[in-house]
């Protein structure tokens, strides 16, 4: 997939909804798409912001190089009746402008396991512990997802997203894109940067 088109959906909370589950909704639809077509979309989060508080920003970006996989999310974000008050997809598919400059990978954080190995020494158990409460540290100034998995495993995790923006002037190899439509650090799917608006 060559991130060639995108749509762009605007989150616009109300009393009593968060920023978070507008962004949970929008994810879980981009999600329940790749179950059914892996790889052929990726999600921008051009607006986020990092820090305390971290924010996912109002508006998300989904890509593709296939006006059917868009055409696709449209409807399943456009599906979500009792957040349609609160969820603005762009009527129309847009292509990418030429000459992007800024690219940038979006690719999902993870936190190391708390459990200790069968094989761990007590020193290498110690770096793990270490290592892990860093990662959390960390993970406190990204963006996190709240995400609920399925009903009959009543469990619940966050998806922490980090933006890492390409080097001017490196070629761009394109990583995989996992179940959520982001990469990861070590092999990132690249995406231009592009304005609110759709502008370079």
């Amino acid at each position: 997939m060559q991130p060639s088109h995108y749509i762009s959906v605007h989150l616009r909370p109300v009393a009593g909804t968060s920023i978070w589950d507008l962004a949970s909704a929008v994810v879980r639809q981009v999600h329940g798409h790749l179950q059914d077509a892996p790889g052929s979309v990726a999600l921008a989060l051009p607006g986020m912001k990092e820090g305390s508080p971290p924010h996912p920003g109002r508006v998300f970006q989904v890509f593709s190089d296939e006006s059917l996989d868009l055409g696709a999310v449209m409807g399943r974000i456009n599906g979500l009746r009792s957040m349609s008050d609160m969820l603005h997809v762009d009527r129309s598919i847009h292509a990418v402008p030429e000459g992007i400059e800024e690219w940038a990978a979006f690719t999902r954080f993870r936190v190391p396991n708390r459990g200790r190995r069968a094989r761990d020494t007590d020193a290498c158990f110690a770096n793990r512990s270490r290592a892990r409460a860093e990662a959390v540290a960390e993970a406190e100034q990204l963006p996190t997802i709240p995400w609920r998995t399925a009903r009959d495993k009543g469990g619940s995790f966050g998806l922490s997203i980090r933006r890492m923006p390409a080097e001017p002037g490196v070629p761009l190899e394109q990583g995989a894109l996992n179940g959520y439509g982001l990469s990861s650090a070590a092999h990132p799917f690249w995406l231009p940067v592009l304005r609110q608006g759709g502008e370079k």
